[in-house]
């Protein structure tokens, strides 16, 4: 068990050595990448169920982890990974990281999308389906991230993400907060979606 981080700590920097893997138990962390030229660009947001592994094969974080929120998560070494394959939960754990891969193959698809209504639409089904997997509500999505890094996470600018809200809010398919949005009319936002396979 790792100790709780609060928003901003950071879980590890880029290009420090992985300790192991984290599985986030609650809250939500951001990873990103820092470009050439300076900019942060944001490569996931993860919740909790989901496990994190930046760099596991290079032995060398390949993106920073940050905090969101108040985290509590714990940290498997080899030899606890070990230890649970022995107790059979290796199947369990490939499994989680089965479907993380195919989540983020679902983000580079979303990524192609050059209307910014669909990209947008299709995060929101993404992060459904990601909630339902876990037991949650699919139709409340916490935001706990800042507009500018979900723009960045979209590949859109912050002025178009801000349109794509006030349009889809005022058709009465999501209603959006500082701290969550929530979808009302999935049907509508999916087929908004169409373009990925849930």
């Amino acid at each position: 068990m790792v100790s709780p981080l609060h928003a901003g700590e950071y879980l590890y920097r880029a290009g420090t050595q992985v300790q192991g893997q984290y599985h986030i138990r609650s809250g939500m962390v951001k990873t990103f990448v820092i470009t050439t030229t300076g900019e942060e660009c944001v490569t996931g947001f993860y919740i909790a169920g989901e496990m994190l592994n930046s760099g596991r094969c290079s032995g060398v974080h390949r993106e920073s982890a940050v905090a969101l929120e108040t985290v509590s998560l714990c940290r498997l070494d080899a030899q606890a990974i070990e230890r649970l394959g022995s107790q059979g939960l290796s199947v369990a754990m490939l499994e989680n990281q089965a479907q993380q891969a195919s989540y983020e193959m679902m983000h580079q698809v979303n990524l192609r999308q050059t209307s910014a209504e669909k990209r947008f639409a299709g995060y929101c089904m993404q992060y459904g389906l990601r909630r339902v997997q876990l037991g949650l509500d699919e139709a409340v999505l916490p935001t706990p991230m800042s507009r500018t890094d979900l723009a960045s996470y979209l590949g859109m600018k912050l002025e178009s993400l801000s349109r794509v809200i006030s349009r889809l809010q005022s058709r009465g398919l999501i209603a959006a907060r500082r701290d969550q949005i929530t979808v009302l009319q999935a049907a509508e936002l999916a087929e908004l979606a169409n373009h990925l396979r849930y």
